[in-house]
């Protein structure tokens, strides 16, 4: 004879933890091998039959989580992107804690709170690839730079608020009520957990549909600076895992730096630290002791411009060697974001493709590329006032050491200096020194052809760069 009782896990789904027969008094519980049986969709939710030692394990390994309760859509249609016919839905989200947090500070009391956030998806109609982008917001800002490639690549794509606090519509709102004292901040990282683990592994049952059901089998994260920090403060605090499985196969934190988010303070303010303080610089500061305590086998590629090893010291994330599951590609003369003097935005969406690969199938992609290093001091470098700052080692053309060689890197044309040790000012080389370099017009244009070509191999720039890079080549006054 069996018997269940249902525990719930994370985004509302149900666990059956069945016993077989009947116990005696004083006799052991009749363990079964680990078995998840087929979902079967009784009251809107899904069940899953496991063991009840099985259960219990997996139920250790979990924050106790909050539940989505349900969506309300104010928009459903269909349109198209590019060659592409995707399904596109807006609205809320809905959800409550059950259980605290007790791993996550401030979130210890939790139960009771509810919330409510915005959303947005673009789903593939047909054909579509299973890898699912989370967009981390910035500011309530969309972060919308790689939706259209994704998908046109049979992706999907999407984000939810999670900043409750110094947002104005008609930017996207989290809602938090059912609290006492300040407003737990940090809820927005138990919000974006659930809402991706509800579209990733929750059902398309009558009562609380996924609006993604069936077409999530990987998720990605991409943010810029805010949002990077954002990902380093989730994977810190072991938010990657719930009952059903991972939440996140690969991260793709953009000008992260050594940041986290100012979650954790009374007065906190999740908007702020742009720039280096005790409130979102801190320790773990390595990427090797974060992922030890993030307890994820997430792929990171963790992105860096030159300028962000000035900033909330980037270089900090270099203590220790780089986990085997991380990549830190550093971009001399790139600016926060992808901009800069020798912009490498475009490098981003071929780096995505690389991550899905990483995660999805164990395409392994180019090792870490990072600055050459050394401890100096500058008036644009900030710090630990224990120690000073190790910043990015230049050549004699005031170009970064290592990193990732766009072609105006390695094949230069033009020498970078500083007046005043903070600004650069761009001096192109005379034909002396280019006849030096590489002899003729002709060599000089081979040579950013076949760096181009070295890039485009690695993954780091598309095809559709090559023809701009060579056009500016031809361009180079001898």
């Amino acid at each position: 004879m069996k018997s269940e009782e249902k525990s719930r896990c994370g985004c509302g789904i149900d666990v059956a933890i069945v016993r077989e027969g009947r116990r005696k008094k004083g006799a052991g519980l009749s363990i079964g091998r680990h078995r998840r049986a087929a979902p079967e969709s009784r009251g809107g939710r899904m069940r899953f039959a496991v063991s009840a030692l099985a259960a219990t394990a997996l139920l250790g390994v979990l924050h106790a989580s909050a539940e989505v309760t349900g969506t309300r859509i104010t928009k459903d249609e269909t349109v198209s992107v590019g060659a592409r016919t995707v399904r596109h839905v807006a609205g809320t989200v809905s959800g409550r804690a059950e259980r605290n947090e007790p791993g996550v500070p401030t979130l210890d009391k939790a139960v009771g709170l509810k919330y409510e956030s915005d959303f947005e998806l673009w789903l593939p109609v047909a054909g579509g690839n299973g890898r699912f982008w989370f967009s981390v917001l910035n500011r309530g800002n969309g972060g919308g730079a790689l939706r259209d490639g994704i998908l046109g690549r049979g992706g999907a794509y999407g984000w939810c608020a999670w900043q409750a606090k110094n947002v104005t519509p008609p930017r996207p709102q989290l809602k938090l009520t059912g609290f006492d004292g300040p407003i737990p901040q940090a809820y927005g990282l138990v919000v974006v957990r659930d809402f991706v683990a509800f579209l990733r592994y929750g059902s398309a049952s009558v009562t609380k549909p996924s609006p993604a059901a069936g077409k999530v089998k990987f998720a990605f994260a991409y943010g810029v600076s805010q949002s990077g920090r954002f990902m380093r403060t989730f994977l810190l605090h072991g938010l990657n895992t719930v009952a059903a499985g991972k939440v996140f196969d690969g991260l793709l934190p953009n000008g992260a730096r050594a940041g986290y988010i100012d979650f954790f303070r009374p007065d906190s303010d999740p908007g702020s630290g742009g720039k280096f303080s005790p409130e979102t610089v801190y320790a773990p500061y390595s990427w090797s002791d974060l992922m030890a305590r993030s307890r994820s086998d997430a792929k990171v590629m963790a992105l860096n411009a030159e300028s962000e090893y000035y900033e909330m010291m980037a270089y900090m994330t270099r203590r220790g060697p780089v986990p085997d599951n991380v990549r830190v590609y550093d971009f001399p003369l790139g600016g926060h974001g992808g901009g800069g003097t020798v912009p490498w935005r475009e490098c981003i969406q071929p780096l995505s493709v690389a991550l899905e690969e990483w995660a999805s199938n164990g395409t392994t992609p180019p090792d870490s590329r990072m600055f050459v290093l050394e401890k100096r001091e500058s008036p644009r470098a900030k710090h630990l006032p224990s120690e000073p700052a190790e910043l990015p080692a230049t050549d004699e053309l005031g170009i970064a050491r290592g990193g990732v060689r766009l072609p105006p890197v390695e094949v230069p044309a033009v020498r970078y200096v500083s007046d005043d040790g903070k600004t650069l000012k761009c001096v192109p080389l005379d034909k002396a020194e280019l006849t030096r370099r590489y002899g003729t017009p002709e060599n000089y244009r081979r040579k950013v052809s076949e760096a181009v070509d070295r890039l485009v191999r690695d993954r780091f720039l598309p095809e559709s760069a090559r023809a701009r890079y060579i056009a500016d080549a031809a361009k180079v006054a001898w």
